[in-house]
């Protein structure tokens, strides 16, 4: 998503928009971008407690700098 993503959503009427991108609620934009983590079944309970404190809010960061890295070494 991003920032005309985002207007789009506010002009259409929307109160509240989700990402996918594991983001804590009072790090979205004006809290109107949320973000949220998957959670299965099958996850521990540990982890399941993990995710629900935000302690996985630093993936979209590793995303970033994974994207950046891989772009060092791919050339066009």
């Amino acid at each position: 998503f991003n920032d005309f993503t985002v207007q789009q959503c506010k002009k259409a009427g929307y109160q509240l928009v989700f990402t996918t991108e594991p983001v804590l609620v009072s790090a979205g934009k004006n809290g109107f971008v949320v973000g949220r983590v998957p959670a299965d079944p099958w996850d521990w309970r540990t982890e399941f407690y993990l995710k629900v404190s935000g302690a996985y809010c630093w993936q979209p960061f590793a995303q970033v700098v994974m994207r950046n890295v891989r772009a060092l070494f791919i050339t066009k």
